[in-house]
């Protein structure tokens, strides 16, 4: 196994190990952090704690895989997977590299205020999965490290620490505007009433979001502002009308909701590349 990574101060330290400590003297601090790379079977590759530790970990598996024993069930997770161990929770892990070489990030950490602040940032899940690479881990880890020979080093790790916290709360909040029980009926919402005008906060009253917020995590779930999903809802809707209706293209703009004709060719020539009117006679 390879082991990349630092004991923070020397009284977190017993020889090369980690003391098992709790602290409470400080809020929040980082007591070590490392990248471990397992390539082969060795003894190392099982860690059996059926009383656990008295700090927190952060463990994140960027390759490979583990096998986790909850209530006496092993489950085996992949990479992107990252897990919460809190204190004194039983900690039954396997390293499995059967088949590739696994790679895991860590950090311990404890703090007298330790709990609440997870708990402000929303971190309170033991198992995270992540879609695609958690790459900020990795950074965060390589700044640490980076600052080994400066004089305010355990204060630098704390900082940079709290940093990715924040990147961790704004993930899982993203994930959870995508997976809210109340966002699809949201979109259907929106697909149904475009042509009203709402303001954007008449949307995110309806799942009790404030409108900064939706307006954030709409754009990271959906690729578009709320504003711009509206407006191509209105366009969609606006294709049918124009060959399957009589009517005028001035009642048509009315009916999605569009201030004056003018301006609902304008965007509608700017997102088919034809005006509506030369769209309607192609058709016919």
């Amino acid at each position: 196994m390879k082991w990349i990574g630092k004991i923070i101060k020397d009284e977190y330290r017993k020889g090369t190990n980690l003391l098992d400590i709790e602290i409470l003297d400080k809020p929040l601090t980082v007591l070590t952090y490392a990248k471990m790379i397992h390539e082969r079977e060795e003894n190392t590759n099982t860690v059996a704690r059926p009383y656990g530790r008295k700090d927190y970990q952060l463990l994140y598996i960027k390759k490979g895989f583990i096998e986790v024993t909850f209530d006496n069930k092993p489950i085996v997770y992949g990479k992107n997977t990252l897990f919460l161990i809190k204190p004194n929770v039983p900690n039954f892990r396997r390293i499995l590299i059967e088949k590739e070489k696994c790679v895991c990030l860590y950090i311990h950490f404890s703090g007298s205020d330790a709990e609440n602040i997870l708990n402000k940032y929303g971190i309170t899940q033991a198992v995270m999965k992540f879609d695609e690479d958690f790459e900020i881990f990795e950074e965060i880890l390589n700044r640490m490290d980076a600052g080994r020979n400066s004089s305010h080093y355990s204060e630098l790790c704390d900082l940079l620490f709290q940093e990715l916290l924040i990147y961790l709360s704004d993930y899982l909040k993203q994930k959870e505007i995508t997976t809210h029980k109340g966002f699809n009926k949201i979109l259907k919402l929106m697909d149904l009433t475009c042509h009203e005008n709402y303001p954007i906060k008449f949307y995110a009253d309806q799942i009790h979001f404030s409108e900064v917020y939706f307006i954030r995590f709409f754009k990271k779930a959906m690729g578009v502002s709320p504003h711009k999903y509206l407006m191509i809802k209105k366009l969609e809707k606006a294709l049918p009308l124009l060959l399957y209706s009589e009517d005028s293209i001035k009642v048509i703009s009315e009916k999605l909701g569009f201030s004056n004709q003018h301006y609902f060719s304008k965007v509608f020539y700017d997102k088919y590349r034809i005006s509506p009117s030369e769209y309607r006679n192609s058709k016919k």
